[in-house]
């Protein structure tokens, strides 16, 4: 990517007038589901305590080791929820996305995560595309008032920018294919407990056996992982260490030629086990993290309430205590932490892999017992992640100053969103969901 491409991008993105951005406080709100009401929607945020609406805007993916991006000449929906909330009074963070389009035979089982285009070329192109896709978002944020830019959203290895040492290259690739043998292993175990409905996975819902499920799983992510890892050929770490160096200099420079554009707050929205491999939080304002982490790693008896409260404060010390550690290591203890995502189903077990919510995982470790857990068949539960935020708001009233603010996924003002959404959350003044005014207490 030239410095003369870059001029030209941010001279055709600079000629919209701006309008000066509010500096955030805490922020505390989310993601909508489907809202054909944004003036309601917002207005529910409002009753239910809430001062942020977070707004999405997605690029496509082609096949993950390739340049192939694209995205919607327009979005009037989104300008529109964007609107309405500056309207009323309320923040707004936008964050940019990539979707890894399924369609593509190739993406099969794999996710946005995985996205490395396989060449230098295709790396420049990949960013020279993406940043004008991140240069129209930003102008349109600068002229809508929008408090805060998110960069990108759990793009795990295009953000993989820190040097890696021999060992820990040895272990990335062999740890990922042992624990992809170990998951076939662990699943074909409660064969009996599965059924043909559950051999499915996004786009595609043709295996007709556990066997040939596992199978095709375990080669797409073998496949891609020898390719993501440059495993073919000699020189692999220096040639990841090379790409890793590329990758850091394409960030900073679309982070640089974005500031000409957008004066309010920039961060990136890392997943919960890859914000300290990111190498570019020097050069924004805030550290975005989606918090899906695990508050307690294996199944048990049902604990009472107060003993599964004590369990979750214990994990979110824990949690903040890595995250303090990264911050001070990395020398960007000035850089406050947005969740820009936090959320669990309503369904039993979502602190386990809050991440999870559709098809199936074996869940238990050395000296406790496995169980096959099949998400979306779990009894309802809201208490669980009541619990879990109850949890949270006690150890961040300890120290206020380090969370600045928490996005939910996925609010909604429609009860019946529940059939299509399982992370969501109801908003407004008729919610009885538990979890809502313990969410207005963050501050």
């Amino acid at each position: 990517m030239t410095l003369r491409w870059l001029r030209v991008l941010f001279l055709s993105a600079a000629c919209v007038s701006p309008a000066p951005a509010e500096e955030p406080s805490f922020l505390l709100g989310g993601i909508q589901v489907n809202e054909p009401d944004h003036r309601h929607w917002t207005a529910s945020l409002q009753v239910s305590g809430m001062n942020t609406v977070e707004a999405t805007v997605y690029a496509f993916q082609g096949n993950w080791d390739t340049d192939h991006l694209w995205w919607n000449d327009e979005e009037p929906a989104v300008l529109d929820e964007i609107r309405q909330a500056r309207a009323a009074g309320l923040h707004v963070v936008l964050v940019l996305r990539v979707a890894l389009d399924h369609a593509f035979e190739k993406n099969r089982f794999l996710w946005h995560g995985q996205i490395i285009p396989d060449t230098p070329e295709r790396i420049d192109s990949w960013f020279e595309q993406y940043t004008r896709f991140a240069l129209k978002w930003a102008a349109i944020a600068e002229a809508e008032g929008v408090s805060v830019l998110a960069l990108g959203s759990e793009m795990k290895e295009l953000t993989a920018t820190l040097p890696l040492g021999r060992v820990a290259q040895i272990k990335r690739y062999h740890g990922f294919r042992y624990y992809q043998k170990f998951l076939r292993k662990r699943a074909l175990r409660f064969a009996d407990q599965l059924s043909e409905r559950h051999y499915r996975t996004r786009g595609y819902a043709g295996y007709e056996t556990l066997e040939s499920f596992l199978d095709a799983r375990h080669a797409a992510n073998m496949a891609w992982a020898k390719k993501a890892h440059l495993r073919k050929g000699g020189g692999s770490l220096r040639r990841l260490n090379e790409r890793r160096g590329r990758l850091l200099e394409r960030w900073r420079e679309l982070i640089a030629v974005t500031r000409g554009v957008f004066s309010g707050k920039l961060t990136y929205a890392a997943n919960f086990d890859h914000y300290d491999r990111v190498a570019f939080w020097s050069e924004l304002d805030l550290v975005g993290i989606n918090s899906y982490f695990s508050l307690r790693p294996h199944l048990d008896d049902r604990p009472d309430r107060q003993e599964l409260l004590e369990r979750f404060t214990d994990g979110w010390r824990e949690i903040f205590n890595r995250i303090d550690a990264f911050r001070r290591d990395a020398g960007i203890e000035d850089k406050p932490v947005v969740f820009t995502e936090i959320g669990y189903t309503f369904r039993r077990y979502s602190t386990v892999e809050p991440w999870n919510h559709d098809g199936f995982t074996v869940v238990g470790w050395k000296g406790h017992d496995r169980k096959l857990v099949v998400w979306g068949e779990q009894p309802v539960d809201r208490s669980e992640r009541e619990l879990a935020f109850r949890a949270l708001l006690a150890v961040h009233r300890e120290q206020p100053s380090r969370l600045r603010g928490l996005l939910y996924w996925k609010l909604s003002t429609d009860v019946t969103h529940e059939e299509i959404e399982p992370f969501v959350l109801h908003v407004g003044a008729a919610s009885e969901d538990p979890a809502l005014p313990v969410l207005a207490r963050f501050d």
